[in-house]
Parts: structure tokens; C-alpha cells; sequence
């Protein structure tokens, strides 16, 4: 029974990040989407796992979704993608042109390339009320996302490949058009 003089946002600050995301994973789950959860590991902070429909010949990918750590009022979550695309030697500077060409076509950008990893991510970062916690506001990120990798990353992972610009960038927008 909840005491009389105790709000929602006051029950709810006792719940865990791990806790939180449970009931997400139970909700994105009850409409019949297969999401896991983990909980925090180490300086991991508790997420929610989504494998991504990758194209066929394209390296699997999942979206890692947490909640930002020390972030709160508004809290922030994010959604995170590693992309397994190995950059060809000589193409680095093709594919971080291609990066930011393919970024100026989605309405939630979020691809990154760091040239000195060699590492291609995902990554999309926006504010979430918790009080109350609306399924629908992190099922729209992950819709996103989903649509951007399994769209947009192939397209990377050709320029990464190939060092090839200009197909890259037609395919790119050939997916818009």
C-alpha cells in the first residue's frame, strides 16, 4: 500500500536502471519483440539487447540501450551500435566523408567513425522522463536506430571495403529516394 503523503516520482527513485529496463523488455515483449536484458556489470551500466534484421552478407548487429550513467533530470538514454566493418587501408578518409554524407540523410543522426580505433558505431543519445516512463518514447529510438543500421551500415561497410565514394553515396541516397 502506497503512504498517503508519497508521490510516484518517489517510489520510482528506489527502482533500479536493471529493474526499469526489465519492465521495458516485458512491455516491448508483451507486443512480441525478443529484447534481453543484462545487468550491470562492472563499469557496464544495465541494458536492454536488441538484435537487429541485418540484410543479407551483412555482419550481424545489436542495439545496446542504457541509461546514461550520473545523468538524472532529466535522465538520458542512449542506444548503441558497434558496427563490424574493418576499414581497408587508405580509406579512411572516404569512409568518415561517408559517415557525415550518410548523417545528413536520417532524421536521428548517430553514425561515428574514429579514424585513430578504426571503429564504426551507432550512437543516439536523448532525454527521457521516468515519471512517468513511457514505453512508446524508447520503442521509437529503438525503431529508429533498427531502421538506420540495417539500412545505412551496409552502405558503410562497402565504402569501408572498397574505398568506392561515389556508389556509396548513391546507394545512400537511392535508400531516401
Amino acid at each position: 500500500m502506497t503512504d498517503p503523503g508519497t508521490t510516484i516520482a518517489d517510489e520510482l527513485s528506489d527502482i533500479t536502471e536493471f529493474e526499469l529496463l526489465t519492465l521495458l523488455a516485458n512491455e516491448f515483449g508483451d507486443g512480441g519483440l525478443a529484447i534481453n536484458v543484462v545487468d550491470t556489470r562492472k563499469d557496464a551500466p544495465a541494458q536492454l539487447i536488441l538484435t537487429i534484421a541485418m540484410p543479407p552478407g551483412a555482419p550481424g548487429a545489436v542495439i545496446n540501450t542504457y541509461f546514461m550513467p550520473g545523468v538524472r533530470d532529466p535522465s538520458a538514454i542512449e542506444h548503441f551500435v558497434t558496427l563490424a566493418y574493418e576499414v581497408a587501408p587508405g580509406n579512411e578518409a572516404v569512409v568518415a566523408t561517408t559517415v557525415c554524407f550518410v548523417n545528413t540523410l536520417l532524421p536521428m543522426t548517430g553514425f561515428e567513425y574514429s579514424i585513430d580505433d578504426q571503429v564504426m558505431v551507432f550512437r543516439h543519445t536523448h532525454a527521457v522522463s521516468l515519471y512517468p516512463l513511457d514505453p512508446s518514447i524508447i520503442a521509437s529510438g529503438l525503431s529508429m536506430v533498427h531502421a538506420d543500421v540495417a539500412n545505412f551500415a551496409p552502405v558503410l561497410g562497402n565504402v569501408a571495403a572498397t574505398g568506392d565514394a561515389d556508389a556509396s553515396f548513391a546507394a545512400a541516397q537511392a535508400i531516401v529516394d
